[in-house]
């Protein structure tokens, strides 16, 4: 293929990078639910869960996440924050779920109404964002869920 002059070079490398960035932004932001929170252990010094966050891709292309980060909340209080770095895939037109390990000090936990938790069972906030990755960089999806943790 002959491009021509520079301009006509130039015409024909904008056209791509648009069809890219046009590409990209047809893409659908994927729906992030909290599937689970499950106890796995607890000692005197921290608390050990695990997230089940459920990703569905309604696009017709595999959507690839490349970080998670999150903030954990019992009623107002944060509890803790993270971040994990290890690149997930969804596939095309599918669902996937991925198990997110989050430690709580328990020391974090002072300030919690202890009523509530001698009730085993905790209402839990997670705030945060999903970052995908794509062709032409990486985008944010936020995530805000709540659930009642029973143990």
């Amino acid at each position: 293929m002959h491009f021509g002059n520079s301009k006509n070079r130039r015409m024909a490398a904008l056209a791509v990078v648009l069809a890219l960035f046009v590409g990209a932004c047809a893409t659908k932001a994927p729906d992030v639910t909290i599937e689970d929170i499950r106890l796995r252990s607890a000692n005197v010094s921290a608390i050990k869960t695990e997230v089940k966050l459920k990703v569905d891709n309604p696009n017709k292309r595999d959507l690839r996440v490349e970080r998670v980060d999150y903030r954990l909340f019992i009623k107002d209080k944060q509890i803790t924050e993270d971040s994990i770095d290890k690149e997930m895939l969804v596939k095309a037109n599918d669902t996937a779920s991925f198990d997110i390990p989050v430690t709580i000090s328990t020391f974090a936990l002072a300030g919690v109404d202890p009523n509530m938790l001698n009730k085993r069972q905790v209402p839990v906030r997670i705030v945060g964002t999903v970052y995908l990755k794509t062709a032409v960089g990486t985008f944010p999806i936020p995530i805000e869920e709540e659930q009642t943790v029973k143990w």
